[in-house]
């Protein structure tokens, strides 16, 4: 139920009576002709000029946090048309009334505004001003703050909630929840994770919405690319240095090989419509880009159930190995009648499993086959279609793949989260890397031990590099090893030179010993500081001993 607003007063640009004329646009305002639905006698154009660019609301203050109450202003942009606005919670619409006077705001709500002009209704748009205790409206930290509530349940390991967002940003190098938000309004949060979906601390996906719809509402956060769609994973258990996620896919991004962007941020999460306190505080996150089909993030082409046929049937495609998801039957392919043992499926993720033709799982599923069989020749060539296997994958992007996820020693790689995409009449490519929590000495016993390649001599469910899957084959065929150990060679002395790691450890943690304290008293964990000081440590370890071993053994996998 909408909040009721203040007495309304029509704005001096009001819909126009019959027989008045329209109100005058300012003489430098581009205008066009627009059908205003009425009747015109024959001969007449029955047009109502409006603003080339039509008018939005503006919030004044543009959302944020508040103690007591706040008085909103909303006008035009242009000066022109009719303000209409209401209030409802995150999950709910509302009836825009004209406005002229402040709103005031007591509780936490979403105000809802938009510009009319004429007979024409201007876009809806919504902000999020949420009741903070007095403590939490003082808060501040070094880095970005996010506060999502709502007046209902805060989303659960079962349940998903709309929200409201408002995110703070640094100014002057402090962010306080006393200024303006960067972005305010709805939002809809859920949690996430296979394993660690069960955790106290949860990770959350997250989407944007639009004021007046589950439309995606695309925006630039923290200085990464406009999308509605993202992720806010939670360093917990397996990550008390918190930046693993951080790390590897920030060292991906610098050796050329797209992984999501990230940022770290502290998070209040709040059910229940009262204020929101430091009880709802729930500690360090990284905000991180969705793995999704988008120019900005994996830069496939779209593809639609109806494209069946060549080329469009031939991508793009975004899949990964990985357990399958709810409701979800995922697909076998490439197993050559065994020659290659998959503990996983292959699931879709962009487009969904339920929206693939049998057709383009076809397609995809005989590529995959033709790439297993090609392997197992001798010559490396499919049997059927005569291809290469070097025609059927982007070599040089699974050979980057390979090499992050062996600089992480991420014990799960390859074979869960494991992301692949293929674009229209083009390779399939391997990537992007996600989900390191469990790597890099992290309190997993397989990623502990910086000397040696994997641990799957000594544990069942950690990943031979080496032989799992298609790379075994791929790395007996001299060709692809001698490119991967050449690679191995140019990335050591520039990006995965030891101490280029080192100095990306400390950038990333500077900003973080305050929040990361917060953290601890929040979940008690570890000490940061001294899970830095073991991460460099870790990986200055892990550096030396494969630059030794490249630069000794003919053969570097033979290093013990």
């Amino acid at each position: 139920m909408s909040r009721a607003l203040p007495s309304l007063v029509l704005l001096a640009a009001s819909c126009t009576p019959p027989g008045v004329s329209p109100p005058q646009l300012p003489e430098d305002t581009d205008t066009v002709p627009v059908d205003s639905g009425q009747d015109s006698p024959p001969g007449d154009t029955d047009t109502t000029w409006i603003p080339d660019s039509w008018a939005e609301p503006i919030f004044d203050p543009p959302g944020g946090g508040f103690v007591d109450s706040v008085e909103v202003t909303v006008s035009s942009s242009t000066g022109t048309g009719v303000v209409m606005a209401c209030t409802a919670p995150p999950g709910a619409s509302c009836d825009p009334e004209p406005v002229s006077e402040p709103i005031e705001i007591e509780a936490s709500t979403i105000l809802h505004a938009r510009v009319d002009f004429d007979t024409r209704e201007g876009d809806l748009h919504a902000r999020s001003f949420v009741s903070m205790t007095t403590d939490v409206r003082a808060f501040s930290s070094p880095i970005p703050v996010m506060v999502f509530w709502t007046d209902r349940s805060a989303p659960s390991q079962t349940t998903e909630a709309v929200m409201g967002l408002d995110l703070f940003e640094p100014v002057e190098d402090r962010t306080r929840l006393g200024d303006p938000p960067s972005d305010s309004g709805r939002v809809r949060v859920k949690t996430r994770g296979s394993s660690s979906g069960h955790m106290s601390k949860a990770s959350y996906d997250i989407e944007l919405w639009q004021a007046d719809s589950e439309d995606d509402r695309p925006v630039e956060l923290l200085g990464m690319p406009a999308d509605g769609d993202w992720v806010l994973y939670a360093p917990y258990y397996f990550d008390d240095a918190l930046i693993r996620n951080h790390l590897g896919y920030t060292i991906s991004n610098r050796i050329g090989v797209y992984a999501p962007r990230t940022a770290m941020v502290e998070l209040f999460v709040a059910g229940g419509g009262g204020q929101v306190s430091m009880n709802n505080y729930v500690g360090v996150y990284t905000l991180t880009e969705e793995i999704e089909r988008a120019g900005h993030r994996v830069d496939v082409t779209a593809i639609t159930p109806e494209d069946v046929t060549e080329p469009e049937l031939t991508g793009g495609y975004l899949f990964k190995r990985d357990r399958a998801g709810d409701d979800e039957d995922g697909f076998w392919s490439g197993e050559a009648n065994g020659a290659y043992d998959f503990s996983y499926p292959l699931a879709w993720v962009d487009p969904e499993e339920a929206e693939i033709a049998p057709a383009q799982q076809a397609y995809l599923s005989g590529e995959l086959d033709s790439l297993a069989w090609a392997l197992l020749q001798p010559d490396h060539r499919d049997p059927v279609s005569g291809r290469h296997y070097s025609e059927i994958i982007d070599v040089d992007s699974w050979i980057d793949h390979h090499i992050l996820n062996v600089v992480m020693k991420n014990p799960d790689s390859l074979r869960l989260s494991a992301y692949m995409s293929k674009d229209r009449e083009a390779p399939i490519v391997a990537g992007p890397i996600w989900d390191l929590d469990r790597s890099a000495g992290a309190n997993d016993e397989r990623a502990t031990d910086p000397v040696e390649w994997d641990a799957s001599g000594w544990t069942w469910d950690t990943t031979a590099v080496f032989t799992f899957g298609w790379y075994g084959p791929m790395f007996e065929d001299p060709e692809f090893s001698e490119r991967y150990w050449d690679r191995w060679e140019e990335l050591l002395v520039s990006d995965l030179n030891s101490q280029a790691i080192l100095a990306l450890i400390d950038e990333l943690a500077e900003p973080l010993p305050e929040p990361a304290t917060r953290n601890t008293a929040t979940w008690g964990t570890a000490n940061f500081s001294g899970e830095i000081v073991a991460l460099k440590a870790w990986f200055e370890a892990r550096m030396d001993w494969i630059e030794g071993c490249i630069a000794t053994y003919e053969d570097p996998r033979a290093c013990p």
